[in-house]
């Protein structure tokens, strides 16, 4: 499956709990225009980031691609409240924070 979000940014989840100590997965919202509503997404776990002119492409665990226009990695204020609630969770054994694209720690990055 391929998403296409209105704006995007990266969560990392790091804790005793997590497989080799962290990952990241993308936060991706839409705008739901007039007389729709806003929509998100977390992705299932990034595996490979490729680095295109005006845009990146993030595989993820589950096979699904998610294409981030580099001028959107931000949050709506709707992801900005999903975010806050992940974040309300935070407990020894799993932590959450937004980094940028640029703080991705990935063998398979590209």
């Amino acid at each position: 499956m391929d998403y296409h979000p209105d704006v995007w940014v990266i969560i990392e989840l790091a804790g005793n709990d997590v497989p080799e100590g962290k990952y990241y997965r993308v936060l991706a919202g839409w705008y739901g225009g007039y007389g729709g509503s806003d929509a998100w997404k977390a992705s299932s776990g990034i595996v490979a980031v490729r680095d295109h002119d005006t845009h990146w492409e993030i595989e993820n665990t589950s096979g699904s691609l998610y294409y981030c226009h580099k001028n959107t990695e931000r949050l709506s204020g709707y992801t900005a409240s999903i975010l806050n609630k992940f974040m309300q969770g935070n407990s020894p054994e799993l932590f959450i924070r937004k980094v940028s694209i640029q703080e991705v720690d990935l063998a398979t990055r590209c």
